[in-house]
């Protein structure tokens, strides 16, 4: 039982730091294309907006 707790906690680590890791390289990636190769009214990519309002 003892093993299955760590393993559980473990795992739910691992899923928390790769969506830290997406929200963060999502977030880097808009601000770089936010001034050089992004045309004027091209959406924003999908997916950010979701991101920005879950933290």
């Amino acid at each position: 039982m003892r093993f299955f707790n760590l393993t559980l906690l473990l795992t739910i680590l691992v899923i928390l730091s790769a969506v830290d890791a997406s929200w963060f390289l999502s977030r880097f990636k808009k601000f770089n294309r936010r001034g050089r190769n992004r045309k004027l009214g091209e959406p924003a990519p999908i997916g950010v907006e979701e991101i920005q309002d879950g933290n």
